[in-house]
């Protein structure tokens, strides 16, 4: 009796029973694709995860370069400036060095021009006395002229009168 009393209250329990296995049977089945899907996600984001680290990689390095390669235009630009620096410098001492000659020429010229001022004030003075030489020869020598030609009349008027 006690077998076919159970049998009947068993026959539900075990209809849900089946459809509680069923429904976990179920549930595991979308637990394992869901465990699927979630393991393809996390496999392409470990995918993602590690092309991002190659190109962060990448970027580092292509940083440093770029930063070792700027360091190096600094050092070439900072040479290049201390090279322009010294021959600025170099240009500087040597202007100021023609500047200083100038002025030594030009002092020597300011000197030879007043030395050749007192050469032409004392040439002139020479030139007024020989001018006045001049004169005062042709002024002799006219008055020589004048002698000899009395002269002459004297010994014209002598050989007239010796005669």
């Amino acid at each position: 009796d006690s077998s076919k009393s159970k049998e009947p209250r068993d026959a539900p329990n075990e209809a849900v029973k089946a459809a509680e296995d069923a429904d976990l049977r179920s549930y595991i089945q979308l637990l394992e694709a869901d465990k699927h899907a979630k393991d393809r996600e996390l496999e392409e984001a470990r995918f993602d995860a590690e092309e991002d680290a190659k190109l962060i990689a990448k970027l580092q390095s292509d940083a440093r370069e770029q930063k070792l390669s700027i360091e190096s235009l600094v050092e070439l630009l900072d040479g290049e400036k201390k090279d322009h620096e010294r021959e600025l410098s170099a240009k500087k001492e040597e202007i100021d060095s023609l500047r200083e000659e100038l002025e030594d020429v030009q002092k020597k010229l300011e000197g030879e021009i007043m030395n050749s001022g007192r050469i032409i004030s004392h040439c002139r003075a020479g030139n007024d006395k020989i001018a006045s030489q001049r004169e005062e020869i042709e002024r002799l020598r006219l008055e020589n002229s004048a002698v000899r030609r009395d002269l002459q009349d004297a010994l014209d008027d002598l050989k007239v009168y010796r005669k």
